[in-house]
C-alpha cells in the first residue's frame, strides 16, 4: 500500500492531514541509505530508542516504540516496508495522530545520495489545530535522527571509496537481516 492510499483511507475516517518534506544528502551510496533504514539493531544503540521489534521480514517490519510524554511511556506502533528498490514507507499511530512517511533514495553519483522524506501527518478534525505543533516536533526529531544516522552512512561511503564492499549490496538488505549479527566462518 502506498502512502497516498493510506492517507486516502484515513481521510475517509475524518482525518485531516498536512505535508512535510525533508531532505538529507551526503557522500554515501543508495545501498547505504537502504541499509540504514533496515538496520533494526542500531535503533537502540545509536538512537537510544526503546523499541520492541514484533516482526521482521525481508521487506517489512512491525515495531513498537516507547516514547515518553511527561515521564509516561506511551506506545507507538510502526509498520515499515519497502515499496520499491529505492523507496521505504512507514505508517504509525501515536495517541490520536497518524503519521505516514515515504523515503526516496536518489542516486546523484556513485557515492552521493539524496534522501527525500515525505511525511503526511494526520489527526481527527477536532485535533487538527495541533498538526503544526506535531510538524515542528517532527522536524526537530528528524534533525536529531540525521545527526546520528548520517555519520554511519558517510563512514560506509568512505569505506566504499577505499574499495570495500558490503555483504548484502547485491541482493539487498532485508529487515530480517537487521535483527541479528552474522559473520562468515
Amino acid at each position: 500500500m502506498h502512502q497516498k492510499d493510506v492517507v486516502t483511507q484515513l481521510k475517509r475516517e475524518g482525518f485531516k492531514f498536512i505535508d512535510l518534506k525533508l531532505k538529507s544528502e551526503g557522500n554515501y551510496n543508495v545501498a547505504d541509505a537502504d541499509w540504514n533504514y533496515r538496520d533494526l539493531l542500531h535503533l537502540h544503540h545509536v538512537h537510544a530508542t526503546d523499541c520492541t521489534v514484533l516482526s521482521a521480514y525481508a521487506d517489512s517490519t512491525t515495531q513498537i516504540l516507547w516514547p515518553k510524554m511527561f515521564g509516561i511511556r506511551l506506545p507507538m506502533q510502526i509498520l515499515s516496508y519497502r515499496t520499491a528498490a529505492n523507496k521505504h514507507a512507514a505508517v504509525s499511530i501515536w495517541l490520536c495522530f497518524a503519521l505516514t512517511s515515504e523515503d526516496t533514495f536518489l542516486r546523484i553519483s556513485d557515492n552521493w545520495t539524496k534522501v527525500i522524506t515525505h511525511y503526511q501527518i494526520g489527526a481527527p478534525k477536532f485535533l487538527s489545530f495541533a498538526l503544526p505543533i506535531v510538524s515542528w516536533l517532527l522536524k526537530r526529531s528528524y534533525k536529531k535522527l540525521m545527526s546520528e544516522d548520517l555519520p554511519m552512512r558517510h563512514r560506509r561511503g568512505q569505506l566504499r571509496f577505499w574499495g570495500y564492499r558490503f555483504k548484502f549490496d547485491e541482493e539487498g538488505y532485508g529487515f530480517d537481516k537487521g535483527t541479528t549479527l552474522e559473520h562468515d566462518e
